[in-house]
């Protein structure tokens, strides 16, 4: 059951973060806020992250430690879902950080009631320390063109993420919404998809709630060919599910133009490793790459897409190896 006294539940998945979680958790005290509680969910870590992570709940009885033996940032998460008390429900990692007063502003909108789905843009951190802000095109500082967030959602990378987003807790427990279990990418995503079919009310903010800190190499970069072609699909297949339910062919065309993207940036990806040609060959033989190419038609492709459309439709494995080695290169 919702706790009415608690506005907000920050969900963090924890595992051997150390290094990074007391910056985390040192934004969110200063923040202030008493409507507001925080679910360290440490998943089995074998550092020093519970010690770490029990001295701030002796300072804060904000904060809460919900252990849990290692079963992926997915179980964790849900984790956290089983145990929040709060109206809304916000998701951060521990090696991210929430700006100064972020809650102030955050729980005005709370207070106001906030739309069903409300996400809000990005500021990344990245390993050589520069900061950058990613805004959405909109003219205002918020946008509640339903239109225009369904394409983000279903034909670009706008929403690839849980975090950045709030979420209504009665939304998510009525429709028993959680994070797929046994997937290690593309989980977020899947989830973000399964709440954002139950909403009605949409809301774009140009502000940020978090600096997401990128690392070297994420988990999705170091994933293996195969594993990227299926949460692919995956993903695809959601999208297309809810699109055909909506009867909107230019939004699913928009979609089917995106996910070739998709396509074209992991071969690109892929052409510079030693197996290039046949991690090329499986993404030209793909599920995804077959249901994709159907409906795809030469005149529907940018001209500066037109060649790699080309070299997909008629599997030149060889010649495409040579030309995305190129690419990844320049």
């Amino acid at each position: 059951m919702v706790n009415n006294k608690i506005n907000l539940s920050v969900i963090i998945p924890a595992y051997n973060a150390e290094s990074y979680i007391s910056e985390c958790l040192d934004s969110i005290i200063k923040n202030g806020c008493d409507d507001i509680e925080v679910l360290v969910i440490d998943d089995g870590s074998t550092d020093n992250s519970k010690d770490v992570i029990k001295e701030y709940v002796r300072k804060d009885n904000r904060i809460q430690y919900i252990y849990q033996n290692n079963s992926g940032v997915s179980a964790a998460r849900n984790m956290g879902l089983d145990n929040a008390k709060g109206r809304y429900i916000m998701f951060l990692d521990a090696d991210d950080f929430v700006d100064n007063k972020v809650f102030d502003e955050l729980l005005e909108d709370i207070l106001e009631e906030m739309p069903d789905f409300t996400a809000y843009s990005k500021k990344i951190l990245y390993p050589n320390g520069r900061i950058k802000d990613i805004f959405f095109d909109i003219k205002e500082d918020r946008c509640s063109d339903k239109r225009f967030i369904y394409e983000l959602m279903y034909a670009s990378s706008s929403f690839n993420e849980c975090w950045g987003k709030i979420y209504k807790k009665e939304i998510i427990d009525k429709y028993g919404l959680r994070f797929p279990a046994g997937i290690k990418i593309g989980e977020d995503l899947l989830f973000v998809y399964s709440y954002f079919e139950k909403c009605n009310s949409f809301e774009l903010v140009n502000s940020c709630l978090l600096m997401y800190r990128q690392h070297e190499e994420s988990a999705m970069r170091k994933s293996l060919t195969d594993d990227r072609l299926k949460i692919t699909d995956m993903l695809y297949n959601c999208g297309q599910d809810y699109l055909n339910k909506i009867n909107d062919s230019e939004l699913s065309y928009k979609a089917d133009i995106y996910y070739f993207r998709v396509l074209t940036n992991l071969c690109r990806e892929f052409a510079s490793s030693n197996s290039r040609n046949e991690s090329i060959r499986r993404i030209y033989t793909s599920e995804v790459s077959n249901k994709i190419m159907k409906k795809l038609k030469l005149k529907m492709i940018p001209t500066y897409k037109v060649h790699e459309y080309l070299l997909m439709k008629y599997k030149m494995v060889s010649l495409s190896a040579f030309y995305y080695g190129l690419k990844a290169r320049a």
